[in-house]
């Protein structure tokens, strides 16, 4: 597996700096759309914070990750 993995950059430094600059132009914008799908995931799941009321839990907000974190440094 080392040995694949050494092969592949090598085999990647060989090449000219136009190829070079293209693979990772592609790699960037893989990882740019990875990146932006997580996000809309994490956006849409929805986390409930419940509290104890009379024995039983009650929902008192429903909020998304990103919400949750933004609210964190504002809640004292």
């Amino acid at each position: 597996m080392r040995e694949k993995i050494k092969k592949f950059f090598l085999s990647v430094l060989s090449q000219d700096m136009g190829k070079q600059a293209r693979q990772v132009e592609i790699l960037t914008l893989v990882v740019f759309l990875f990146l932006l799908i997580t996000v809309g995931v994490l956006w849409q799941y929805q986390i409930e914070l419940t509290a104890p009321k009379d024995g039983s839990r009650v929902v008192v907000a429903r909020l998304n990750i990103f919400e949750l974190l933004l609210s964190k440094g504002q809640v004292r």
